[in-house]
């Protein structure tokens, strides 16, 4: 979380972007020791990241990349709440493809 909080989004608001980037570290790290392994939590960062790069991107962000949509306007305690609800969805979903894996 800390070398993250360096970035210029972080302007929008120090505590729901620091809710941000260490919900997403946990969540990483949840998902890490659920599956064993790195993978999912390399993928899930990776998607994250495209996501920002590629569809909507912040226009203060330290991804200068030209994306569909710009954010022009950061309304950081949304992006936190919304990343901790589609970590926790995301978890949901890996701990039932683990337990049916088990089966």
């Amino acid at each position: 979380m800390v070398p993250h909080l360096s970035n210029p989004e972080v302007a929008h608001g120090l505590a729901p972007m620091m809710l941000c980037y260490f919900a997403m570290g946990y969540m990483l790290a949840i998902i890490t020791l659920r599956t064993g392994s790195l993978e999912m939590a390399i993928g899930a960062h990776i998607g994250n990241n495209l996501f920002d790069v590629l569809i909507l991107n912040d226009a203060k962000s330290v991804l200068t990349t030209h994306s569909l949509f710009v954010c022009t306007e950061g309304h950081a305690w949304y992006e936190a709440i919304s990343l901790v609800i589609a970590g926790t969805v995301l978890y949901l979903c890996v701990d039932r493809y683990f337990r049916g894996a088990r089966r």
